[in-house]
């Protein structure tokens, strides 16, 4: 792996469960780094059904790979999820942007 590098690979997990691992530093620098293959990899490797996401030797996450899993996550947190505390804070704050934005784009609708 390389310094600033975005890794996945599909694995067995150790109770037999195929999980999506992910490493590395998932933030827009290394995204962009990467080119676009990867991401392209990383959908047809997340439609794999009851996949488990352990993202536990993610290094670094910021807004823009926490986004990015968010989306490939169809904005919700997938069933089967292994990730640090502070990792999952950040899916916990875009959750909360979004429901703010949903509340005063329908104050302002009505």
């Amino acid at each position: 792996m390389t310094r600033d590098s975005v890794e996945f690979a599909t694995r067995d997990g150790a109770d037999g469960v195929t999980e999506l691992a992910l490493s590395g530093r998932w933030t827009l620098r290394s995204m962009a780094a990467a080119g676009s293959d990867w991401s392209s990899r990383l959908l047809a490797s997340a439609r794999q059904p009851d996949i488990r996401w352990n993202c536990l030797a993610i290094e670094a996450l910021d807004s823009a790979g926490a986004m990015l899993l968010w989306r490939i996550w169809g904005r919700k947190l997938p069933a089967a999820l292994l990730i640090k505390p502070a990792h999952l804070h950040s899916f916990e704050r875009i959750a909360r942007a979004i429901l703010l934005f949903l509340e005063r784009k329908k104050l302002v609708v009505e």
